[in-house]
């Protein structure tokens, strides 16, 4: 009867097993037909609300090729609501074959160019903030590779972040950085997402790339700290990049504005984020 019994049960998580695994293989195979059916259309049919700005989008892609599906939704999403735009993707050594085999149809019709990035040897926090630094021009913006379009982009012109999200004062998770005498000025900004950020008609002066050094420093010094948290410490290190436009931009005196009031993981807005970098979630 026991043995029985075993085999009931052994038989019974088996069985378990392979229906998770079809579970599994059903859902990787539908989101495969869907990523094929969406990349059809953005590539070969037109849609029915477009923009007629002329616009250049600067993506970075470096460090892990795992990135380069993402990419291929972003890209074409992109350039499929704003058939007048652009887009350059910096890429790395370890990057640009992926990435270039993923989107070479819209490589090869001249709307996307690939730049191969100077001083690779620097983190990916660094990079972005040099790319984003450098581009001081109306008519271009940066944007993560993990953002999909569902339809155009609205009108901007003062300097524009992806979205507000909340007061440093009103977090207790960032305490530690704001007992810093360096940063207790910012403590009234507030934390935003870069996902995409736009200078609009503002020029970033050359102090720009000072102040953010040494933000940056600054939050390495703190985060060194073993006393802090270690949640903290590492997750404040991830993203230091995005603590220091933060405060950055708060401290032009510009106007600072947000493509979307709020964001959510497929919310279905025109433009939504997969949060791949934290989540590993794709579309």
């Amino acid at each position: 009867m026991r043995a029985r019994t075993h085999y009931v049960v052994e038989f019974s998580m088996a069985v378990i097993q392979i229906l998770k695994k079809m579970k599994r293989f059903t859902k990787s195979a539908l989101s495969q037909m869907t990523r094929l059916a969406n990349s059809f259309r953005y590539l070969y049919l037109a849609p029915t609300n477009k923009s007629d700005v002329s616009m250049e989008a600067h993506l970075l892609v470096v460090k892990k090729a795992i990135y380069a599906p993402i990419v291929k939704v972003c890209v074409e999403s992109f350039l499929y609501f704003h058939p007048k735009s652009c887009v350059v993707i910096h890429l790395d050594a370890i990057t640009i074959n992926e990435v270039s085999k993923k989107l070479h149809k819209v490589i090869s019709r001249e709307r996307v160019e690939v730049k191969l990035v100077e001083n690779d040897d620097l983190s990916w926090q660094e990079l972005k903030l040099n790319l984003i630094l450098g581009l001081g021009n109306s008519q271009k913006f940066f944007m993560d590779a993990d953002l999909k379009w569902n339809g155009p982009i609205p009108i901007i012109q003062n300097i524009t972040l992806f979205v507000d999200e909340f007061k440093f004062k009103n977090n207790d998770f960032y305490s530690p950085l704001f007992m810093s005498d360096f940063f207790q000025r910012y403590l009234e900004c507030s934390m935003k997402n870069t996902s995409f950020f736009y200078w609009g008609n503002h020029n970033p002066k050359p102090e720009y790339k000072d102040l953010i050094h040494e933000m940056m420093e600054e939050i390495s010094k703190v985060t060194m700290n073993p006393d802090n948290p270690t949640e903290f410490n590492s997750s404040t290190k991830r993203i230091s990049e995005q603590i220091a436009l933060s405060l950055l931009v708060e401290s032009t005196g510009e106007k600072v504005e947000f493509l979307k009031q709020s964001d959510g993981y497929k919310d279905g807005s025109f433009v939504e984020s997969s949060y791949f970098g934290a989540t590993g979630s794709s579309f």
